[in-house]
């Protein structure tokens, strides 16, 4: 009869919950430069710095998750106010009555307070 072998290296850790899983992943040699850099600067292991990193990137995306609708809702409203300034400019050139120049500055100082209440310009409020 043979002796069951002895398992080599130290022996396995019980399984404990939130317990950290391994991943490979590649990284070109610039990237892992600037991770060591910046992990030795925050006294973090590799592996913390890199974790560390996607977990600030999911935090920025909660916090500034609205920032794109925000942007994008700006620059239509901009556009839309160029669209109007472009018919105003037609119609005056045209002799036209038809628009209203006071809706022009309604229109523009609604935009400007968006962009204002959004932080993308130092607008009227």
């Amino acid at each position: 009869m043979t002796a069951a072998k002895k398992a080599r290296g130290r022996p396995a850790k019980a399984p404990e919950k939130g317990k950290r899983q391994n991943y490979t992943f590649r990284l070109h040699d610039e990237t892992r430069e600037r991770l060591l850099g910046a992990a030795k600067a925050a006294n973090r292991t590799l592996s913390e710095e890199i974790e560390w990193r996607v977990e600030q990137s999911f935090k920025w995306e909660e916090a500034f998750g609205e920032a794109r609708t925000i942007i994008d809702k700006a620059t239509a409203a901009a556009a839309e106010t160029e669209r109007t300034r472009e018919v105003a400019e037609r119609q005056r050139a045209l002799g036209g009555g038809f628009f209203d120049p006071a809706l022009e500055v309604s229109v523009q100082r609604a935009v400007e307070r968006a962009l204002a209440k959004a932080g993308l310009t130092g607008g009227r409020t």
